[in-house]
């Protein structure tokens, strides 16, 4: 059971920051979802929120930075190329 114990630790220690809140909230989600209390039920509906704004991020901000790398990458490109340093 300890080494089970360790291997988690280890485990959660190797995970992105994206990755632990992800967990987080859908423990939360999970413990939460068939409680009553108006406390757990607006937990469980910011829970809901949290994988709509990675959704976001990785299909909307991500693409957008990697475009913008890629157009700044071919601006200098073509700097040196006017300047006929290539």
């Amino acid at each position: 059971m300890k080494e089970i114990w360790l291997f988690i630790k280890w485990h959660y220690k190797k995970l992105e920051t994206w990755q632990k809140i992800f967990l987080v909230t859908m423990f939360l989600m999970g413990f939460t979802a068939f409680r009553t209390d108006e406390v757990s039920r607006a937990i469980f509906y910011i829970t809901l929120c949290v994988p709509f704004i990675f959704m976001t991020k990785w299909f909307m901000l991500d693409p957008l930075m990697n475009s913008w790398k890629t157009y700044k990458k071919e601006k200098a490109e073509m700097f040196d190329v006017i300047k006929g340093d290539k």
